[in-house]
């Protein structure tokens, strides 16, 4: 997680437009910004926090348990047309 969010940020993104939706058990966040090169960063976005970066502007990527289907509608939901792509 941390080399994508370094690969986007060096690409087409920035270290701040990138986000990891939480879900139980899964990973500790804290933890992908040391793997980005941002030790110190807690990447983690609240699936329920999501439409707040709505309006960023900038290219956004949001990485989230692949079987949490409540993130992937949440997600469709603020973002129509939103395109998921397994990484």
């Amino acid at each position: 997680m941390g080399s994508v969010i370094q690969g986007f940020s060096e690409s087409v993104g920035a270290e701040n437009s990138a986000y990891v939706i939480p879900y139980p058990h899964w990973v500790d966040t804290r933890l992908v910004g040391i793997n980005a090169g941002q030790p110190g960063k807690d990447y983690a976005l609240p699936r329920e926090h999501i439409e707040s970066v709505s309006q960023d502007g900038r290219t956004l990527l949001f990485l989230y348990k692949p079987t949490d289907q409540e993130t992937a509608a949440e997600l469709h939901s603020v973002f129509p047309q939103w395109e998921r792509k397994a990484v």
